[in-house]
């Protein structure tokens, strides 16, 4: 990672699970990639930038 590279965690609680889905998301607003790592399967995923204030409120990235 980029020390330009921010980083947010994401839990989402789902109906009927014991536990949260957690999700962690590596914004670099310089670079403008994003990834995401799924920590259930230990697998990372690449973003479109676009679609990044679909998943984090924009209120938050901007912070």
């Amino acid at each position: 990672m980029l020390d330009t590279t921010e980083i947010y965690l994401v839990v989402v609680w789902a109906a009927g699970e014991s536990s949260g889905w957690v999700y962690e998301f590596a914004v670099d607003k310089v670079e403008q990639t994003t990834y995401v790592k799924n920590h259930q399967q230990n697998t990372w995923f690449y973003v479109e930038p676009a679609s990044l204030t679909h998943l984090i409120p924009e209120s938050l990235l901007e912070l």
